[in-house]
This record gives C-alpha cells, sequence and structure tokens, in this order.
C-alpha cells in the first residue's frame, strides 16, 4: 500500500507542476523561443527569432520586410529584456526609429526601444503592443491601438 501512496503523491506532483501547459519530450513547453512572422501590416513578412538566455528572451530580426527596411537589419536586438509579467505575457522593449521628413528626405530623429507588452493568444500567436516613444511606460500602453501579430513559423508544439 505505501508503494501505490507514493505513486499518486508523485503523479499529484507532476500534474500540479504542469498548470495547463503542455509537456514535451524534454519538459514545459516554452511558447516564446522559435521564429515568429509578422502579418497583417506594413510590416508582413518580416521574421524574428525569439531566444531565451541569460533569463530573459530576446527577438533578433531575421529578415526586415516592407517600411522598416532600410532602418532595421538582420541580426538587430528588435525586441530586449523580454520578461513575464502575467500569465501569457510579457513586458520587454522593442526597437524603434522616429523618423521625420524634412524637404522630401527622411531623417531619423530619434532612435532606441519602446516599453511594449507581448500577450500570447495561443502557442502560435501572439500579439505586440507598444507606447509612444514619449508615453512614460507600460501604463500608457493602449490595448485599443491595432496591436503587431505575429505568427510562429517553427517551434510549434
Amino acid at each position: 500500500m505505501k508503494f501505490w501512496k507514493h505513486i499518486t503523491v508523485i503523479f499529484i506532483v507532476i500534474v500540479s507542476s504542469c498548470a495547463g501547459r503542455p509537456v514535451t519530450k524534454s519538459g514545459l513547453y516554452d511558447p516564446l523561443p522559435g521564429i515568429w512572422m509578422r502579418t497583417g501590416d506594413y510590416a508582413e513578412g518580416t521574421l524574428i527569432k525569439v531566444i531565451h538566455s541569460g533569463g530573459a528572451y530576446s527577438g533578433y530580426l531575421l529578415s526586415p520586410k516592407g517600411k522598416l527596411m532600410p532602418q532595421f537589419h538582420s541580426n538587430d536586438c528588435k525586441w530586449t529584456n523580454i520578461l513575464p509579467a502575467a500569465a501569457n505575457s510579457w513586458t520587454c522593449g522593442d526597437m524603434y526609429f522616429w523618423i521625420n521628413y524634412k524637404g522630401g528626405k527622411q531623417e531619423i530623429s530619434n532612435t532606441g526601444y519602446l516599453p511594449c507588452i507581448i500577450i500570447l493568444s495561443d502557442n502560435n500567436t501572439l500579439f505586440l503592443y507598444d507606447s509612444l516613444p514619449d508615453g512614460g511606460g507600460l501604463s500608457n500602453i493602449n490595448p485599443g491601438n491595432t496591436p503587431q501579430k505575429w505568427v510562429k513559423i517553427t517551434g510549434k508544439n
């Protein structure tokens, strides 16, 4: 009887530790790492690779498309310091270029990282909400704004 009691306790611990997240052969499924493609806007087709390193995630551009060219380049760290915020959401910085037009020419007036939030809608789709460059932080992110939509193309469960 002691044997079955221990097996039951082990089973309960394993089931409760998964907390509804899919399990793979290597352990709990981590939804962020992989290659994501932007869809449905002026940067459709842009590819970004999210990796986990040093306790945080980062997203590196593989192939910028549309209006992201020529300001962004392959291997740019587009998303930095991606950290958990709540269930299925993360905060991070999203690299931007603030462009002014003077005399018919583009002029880059400011660059940096906007505070943003990533919300995972399912294991293969995420939405990124940006704030304004002078917005003063995550409290100014407006969920009513149209977010960037990203679909996972590798690393699907």
